[in-house]
């Protein structure tokens, strides 16, 4: 027997069950928001069966063509006239409020709809599930926001209601999906699924001969061993250091059976000048690939060409509308990338609030930077409620990741605010050999504001015991800082009035040349 996916489980789906369950969320009197009550009302019909509207709710059934037909007939009229369906919306509101309401003409009823408060804390409810939902076009989610934004939350509602009756499709069976997942990836493309399964049969079957396989693979043309093998020359894994080059003939063969990582992999080369010169016509080279990447569905195009839109990158004009659509797209498939370029969108426009929760969500899909980010605004207060214990865990999430793509102001933060010197009940006693091991890592990373606190200690440590061995790390430790890219005037003071600090025979030049 099939298993199905239950529609109203979770926040994923736009569908009558996730409709019911947030009207029954919100409602005042829950035992009267029965999903037999809420079906009756907006469908305007008497009665229907208990197991059917469950049927309906859970996502084991399609709502049938009866009823689909109804709400054909509801658009119709509302295409006339958009008033001809309120009262179908004030009786959902009698059973949302708990009392019934009467109006004697439609500026009223309209009015009272559109200032439910109740009433626009579903609708937001359902708006934030449609942009988790994949089979929601982001031309109804931006229908749906304007919408809210404006305060219209009757016709917010009828797009949210036309989308679950007549578009959403249910039932959904985990096998179909898992199909539909291959089939989707492979859609577009010019490669066989003969050639996805001989590369899984490699890396399921990894060994000694695993590169050695690979290679020929490749060299056989298969897309996927082509894209691999190009990823590690990008990444310098077959020789120690990065041969662009050699990766862009790869990735060129992985593009000729139009794999989408293929595409972007090139645009992105294009557009940071690995191979080409930066030129505008390898610029306009680089939209072309992300462009063609982006229409055969790879995500973090999708999020690229947001970027551009974002800054303006020729050959494409700013524009930010466009660039929150790309952000906001590559975002329902949780790439966490997007949800920061989201924040940083709520941010220019002061909605802290937004920007908070983007940067939680992609913090809470693993991404370092976000992470810290968080861990910074439950610390200092910003955006959120100050809360010490959080900022503790979302630091530690930061830098428990792959040195390669940790935040290291994560390590800095931890070693400045908690190890340095406690922090009440979270580090009860300090930590001092822990926080110049996490400042020694944050100083490697290239954060300046570490390898100041580590020329401060190590000071400190020479004015008490007159160690000359340790002269030596000072002398190192300010010659990163006077080469740092933030090296300025009052920095140059700072660093020096510290120096000054020591007397000693021994002169400390800020000029000396590391080893």
């Amino acid at each position: 027997m099939k298993k199905y996916l239950k529609l109203n489980a979770n926040d994923k789906h736009l569908s009558w069950g996730n409709f019911t369950r947030t009207i029954k969320e919100f409602a005042v009197n829950k035992t009267s928001a029965l999903q037999i009550e809420i079906f009756c009302t907006i469908f305007n019909i008497d009665n229907i069966g208990e197991t059917t509207v469950n049927n309906y709710c859970v996502g084991i059934r399609s709502i049938n063509n009866e009823y689909k037909q109804i709400f054909i007939n509801y658009q119709k009229k509302y295409k006339q006239n958009k008033n001809n369906l309120l009262n179908i919306i004030i009786n959902l509101l009698s059973i949302i409020d708990g009392h019934l309401y009467a109006f004697s003409n439609d500026k009223d009823r309209l009015k009272a709809i559109n200032q439910n408060k109740r009433l626009k804390d579903i609708i937001t409810k359902l708006y934030n599930i449609s942009k988790n939902d994949k089979d929601v076009k982001n031309k109804t989610i931006n229908k749906i926001k304007a919408y809210l934004q404006s305060n219209n939350l009757y016709e917010a509602l009828w797009e949210i209601l036309f989308f679950i009756v007549l578009e959403k499709k249910q039932p959904i069976y985990e096998e179909d999906l898992k199909t539909k997942v291959i089939e989707n990836i492979l859609n577009a493309t010019n490669i066989s699924t003969s050639d996805l399964e001989e590369f899984l049969n490699l890396q399921f079957m990894e060994g000694i001969n695993y590169n050695f396989l690979l290679k020929k693979m490749a060299e056989d043309n298969n897309p996927f061993a082509c894209f691999k093998m190009g990823m590690d020359e990008y990444k310098g894994l077959v020789l120690g250091f990065p041969r662009y080059e050699m990766s862009y003939e790869y990735f060129a063969k992985a593009a000729k059976a139009n794999m989408p990582n293929a595409y972007y992999m090139i645009g992105r080369m294009y557009l940071n000048g690995l191979i080409g010169t930066k030129s505008q016509k390898d610029l306009e080279t680089a939209y072309k690939y992300l462009k063609k990447a982006v229409d055969l569905g790879s995500i973090t195009a999708i999020n690229t060409l947001g970027i551009l839109y974002l800054n303006g990158i020729h050959p494409i004009k700013k524009d930010l509308n466009k660039a929150f659509e790309c952000f906001q797209e590559a975002s329902k498939y949780n790439y966490a990338y997007a949800y920061n370029n989201l924040a940083h969108m709520y941010e220019l426009e002061k909605n802290y609030a937004k920007a908070f929760e983007c940067f939680l969500k992609s913090a809470d899909l693993g991404e370092s930077w976000a992470c810290n980010k968080v861990g910074e605004c439950y610390r200092t207060g910003t955006y959120t409620k100050k809360d010490l214990n959080k900022a503790f865990k979302y630091y530690n999430n930061a830098i428990n990741i792959d040195l390669r793509s940790c935040s290291f102001y994560a390590y800095y933060n931890l070693a400045k605010y908690f190890y340095l010197n406690g922090c009440q009940d979270i580090v009860k006693i300090a930590n001092y050999d822990k926080a110049i091991e996490y400042f020694k890592i944050a100083s490697k990373g290239g954060i300046i504001e570490a390898t100041k606190e580590l020329l401060y200690i190590y000071t400190d440590k020479y004015l008490q015991n007159k160690d000359e061995t340790i002269l030596n790390r000072i002398n190192k430790l300010a010659n990163i800082i006077e080469k740092s890219p933030s090296y300025d005037e009052p920095l140059r003071q700072e660093i020096e009035n510290t120096l000054r600090k020591i007397k000693t025979h021994q002169k400390i030049n800020l000029n000396i040349i590391l080893d």
